[in-house]
């Protein structure tokens, strides 16, 4: 088998990738491994029951439609996702945007997670202040974790490439998704860094959600917003409305860290 190291360790059959992208890949990566099932029942934090910062009236959902076919591990993952995001909305508040700008700078400050979960509908730029308030906090404590980021294209990492390579520097791994529109060679270049790009026979379900998550025995957080509004084609942020949360939950961290190695497998296989 070109590229993969297959062996059997009693009943199970494992595969470790040797090889990505014409790099080596990681030895010890845990996401191409077979997957184990995500916590069950869901079971959000107390603590987002807050009505601390809460918005005001309903908020109009209107999920995009896919693109692939729903069997596909693309799209179920999505819709893991979105599902998920509709649960958190039942059990979280929405915290208006002042609130959570005051939110990220006690975290930068105390250097603590957050005590409440997070409901919101941010616009691009209060999306990228709760971002870099997460990779600073990881960067800050040299955390060795896993990693995930969507960049719903590729492209915009290498508007990062700094702060990215000071994350590569201390995380065990940085897995990152987004539409492969990247031209010409990498920006950045670190064994521990994969990147999967979606292409258009694999849907573009994933393409329509930001996230963020860190995936650590002793501490797990999750930034997940869905888009909706503005164009997702459209390399101008200007319109763009994302709806989710900002989750301390170890429970429903873990199912989201379930769903992207699923559509990781599926953007490696296929």
């Amino acid at each position: 088998m070109d590229g993969w190291d297959h062996y059997r360790r009693g009943d199970q059959q494992r595969y470790e990738p040797t090889r990505y992208a014409g790099r080596p890949a990681p030895p010890n990566s845990q996401l191409l491994r077979p997957l184990t099932s995500p916590p069950s029942p869901f079971s959000p934090s107390a603590e987002g029951r807050s009505a601390q910062g809460r918005m005001s009236g309903p908020l109009i959902r209107q999920s995009p439609a896919l693109s692939a076919p729903t069997t596909s591990p693309i799209a179920k993952a999505s819709a893991t996702l979105n599902r998920l995001i509709a649960l958190m909305e039942q059990h979280v508040a929405q915290w208006r945007p002042e609130a959570i700008h005051l939110a990220c700078q006690r975290m930068r400050s105390s250097g603590a997670p957050l005590a409440y979960d997070i409901g919101f509908l941010a616009d691009a730029p209060l999306m990228n202040i709760m971002s870099h308030t997460i990779e600073d906090w990881v960067i800050a404590r040299r955390l060795p974790c896993e990693f995930y980021v969507g960049f719903q294209r590729l492209s915009l990492m290498r508007m990062q490439t700094q702060r990215y390579a000071a994350l590569a520097s201390c995380v065990r791994y940085v897995y990152a998704y987004g539409l492969d529109d990247t031209v010409g060679p990498q920006s950045l270049f670190a064994p521990n860094v994969l990147r999967f790009g979606i292409q258009p026979r694999h849907g573009a379900d994933l393409l329509w959600f930001w996230f963020l998550v860190v995936d650590h025995p002793y501490q797990r957080m999750a930034l997940l917003g869905q888009q909706r509004s503005g164009y997702i084609w459209n390399r101008s942020f200007a319109e763009r409305v994302y709806e989710g949360f900002w989750t301390f939950n170890p429970n429903v961290t873990q199912q989201i860290v379930v769903a992207l190695r699923q559509a990781a497998r599926a953007v490696y296989y296929n």
